[in-house]
């Protein structure tokens, strides 16, 4: 019993825990928008060495999760017109649903679980090597009950890549600069490059080695012969890897360009640019009103309200101790990624500021710790992580749409919908939910890519964007609504924010019956309605 170790007992329990999480987390919650396309992409990169479908996004992560679905034989129909014309929703539909492969979404799903168990144990070695064990326990504890990292570690999505890598990469950074060792300086190299080769926000990576590399050069803490070497090594590793990654192959993808030879591959440039497109015509739904740009004080409000009110404590607390030297790497690394996510990044979607949240959590174990050298404040941090728990539960198995206790959960709509709250992952609670109360009949305007019916729901269809831009068959040219009839509605089309709030005139939208998977609402018709599809017309459909 002497050498029963029992910080290594309490680890192995947190690891365990965290995958139990992680998987409910994946069983409970249907395909979200963006899984429908990642995956089936990322296997025709390897079956086809062909990067048309969801170009705007570089290959890394969607390699992770193709991989497993290119060695157990799935394929993708590569002769179909979806693929040929670009559409990556349909060809992502027409894998999963009308080819029968949503076997691999759990597949694809199982990969973000292991590299999100894998993220995790390394916060754990990182803090522990350079601030001991309590420190270490705490910041797993933090990351664990963190619910964006159980949203977005149980599903087929790349977010949780690129926070892993980034992470990594900013660990072999802050090494490198205590004892300059060549190891550190590759490894920071390598996942530096498998970051930026994730999503293009990754290249927010250059401006912060720079300012740190000037800040100790001008210090006298590095020489410039070794800031030249970092920068060359990580400058080849990069543009390697990137022609690795893209198999050396340099296709024009947009249309109207010729076929040419650039000095990146040009999957990768032209990807750059129809990122760029795409997000200058993207909507955003914030404080109430739909936008055409991301507000520069969205990220402010997401940290806020996404955030556990006892982190949130926790990082206010840190001025109040003498940790500044033990913090100083950490704050600046928060604030730096914070302030140039706010500015730059034109996407209102909490998750792009994900990877910031490990600094959060080492930060908040260093506070954790000092708290624990005093009685009372031992009492007042159990408080802290007890709220922590609860707050948690809250919203769990369905963790992506958590929001903290400063609003009421029902009324987080006002401030975001979309990948903030309502991602498409209410179906398997919806079914569930008409079940047991045994409702025969049943309206849904669904917000997602997955297909409902495949889902074992029965539905009279009501307006949805997507669903009619995708599943058209799906759709008549006339609805008709009886008055008191079950109404299910995704809170991003209650809003209104891809299509016209067709449903604020017979619903009470403040009163819904229930909600759903944190994601759907459900209400009663106040009215007969009649829904006639206008065909060329921008309201689609005419209410009578």
């Amino acid at each position: 019993m002497k050498n029963f170790d029992f910080q290594k007992l309490i680890f192995i329990t947190l690891i365990i825990f965290e995958f139990f999480l992680l998987i409910v987390s994946s069983f409970k919650n249907s395909m979200t928008f963006d899984e429908i396309v990642y995956a089936p992409a990322g296997l025709s990169y390897l079956e086809k060495r062909d990067f048309r479908l969801n170009l705007e996004h570089p290959p890394c992560g969607k390699y992770l999760l193709s991989i497993p679905l290119y060695i157990f034989g799935f394929k993708g129909d590569y002769e179909s017109q979806f693929f040929k014309e670009q559409n990556q929703i349909k060809f992502g539909k027409n894998f999963y649903f009308e080819k029968g492969n949503l076997k691999a979404l759990n597949i694809s799903r199982f990969v973000t679980i292991f590299i999100t168990i894998i993220f995790s144990i390394s916060v754990y070695l990182f803090v522990l090597k350079i601030f001991g064990k309590g420190c270490a326990i705490f910041s797993l504890i933090f990351f664990i009950l963190y619910p964006d990292t159980i949203a977005h570690g149980s599903l087929a999505t790349t977010d949780m890549f690129f926070s892993f890598f980034f992470f990594l990469s900013i660990c072999f950074f802050y090494f490198f600069l205590k004892n300059f060792k060549n190891k550190y300086l590759f490894l920071t190299a390598i996942f530096s490059s498998f970051t930026i080769l994730t999503r293009h926000q990754g290249l927010f990576l250059f401006p912060f080695y720079f300012l740190i590399l000037f800040y100790n050069l001008i210090k006298r803490k590095i020489s410039f012969k070794k800031v030249l070497v970092f920068s060359l090594i990580f400058i080849i590793f990069l543009y390697s890897f990137i022609w690795i990654f893209y198999f050396f192959k340099s296709y024009v993808y947009l249309k109207g360009t010729e076929k040419k030879l650039w000095l990146l591959p040009s999957a990768y440039v032209n990807g750059i640019f129809v990122s760029k497109n795409l997000i200058s015509k993207r909507l955003s739904f914030f404080l109430g009103e739909i936008q055409t740009k991301n507000s520069k004080i969205f990220y402010i409000f997401s940290f806020f309200l996404k955030t556990p009110i006892s982190i949130i404590i926790l990082l206010f607390l840190s001025p109040f101790f003498k940790i500044f030297d033990k913090t100083k790497f950490f704050l600046f690394s928060f604030f730096f990624f914070f302030l140039i996510s706010s500015i730059i990044s034109p996407v209102s979607s909490h998750r792009y500021i994900l990877f910031i949240y490990p600094f959060v959590f080492i930060i908040s174990s260093i506070v954790s710790i000092e708290l624990m050298k005093k009685n009372w404040d031992k009492i007042f941090l159990f408080i802290l992580i007890s709220f922590n728990i609860y707050s948690f539960f809250r919203f769990f198995p369905y963790p992506l749409s958590y929001v903290n206790e400063f609003i009421k959960k029902d009324k987080a709509y006002f401030y975001f919908v979309d990948s903030n709250l309502d991602w498409g992952q209410g179906l398997i609670a919806l079914k569930k939910y008409i079940e047991k109360e045994k409702i025969d009949e049943i309206y849904l305007s669904y917000f997602g890519t997955a297909k409902p019916k495949y889902y074992g729901i029965n539905f009279i269809p009501l307006p949805s964007y997507y669903q009619e831009l995708y599943n058209p068959e799906d759709y008549p040219k006339e609805i008709f609504v009886e008055k008191d009839k079950f109404l299910a509605i995704s809170i991003t089309n209650l809003v209104g924010l891809y299509q016209p709030n067709y449903f604020v005139d017979f619903i009470d939208i403040k009163r819904p019956e229930k909600i759903i998977g944190g994601s759907i609402y459900i209400y009663k018709s106040k009215r007969d309605v009649k829904f006639e599809f206008q065909e060329n017309s921008p309201l689609r459909w005419r209410i009578k």
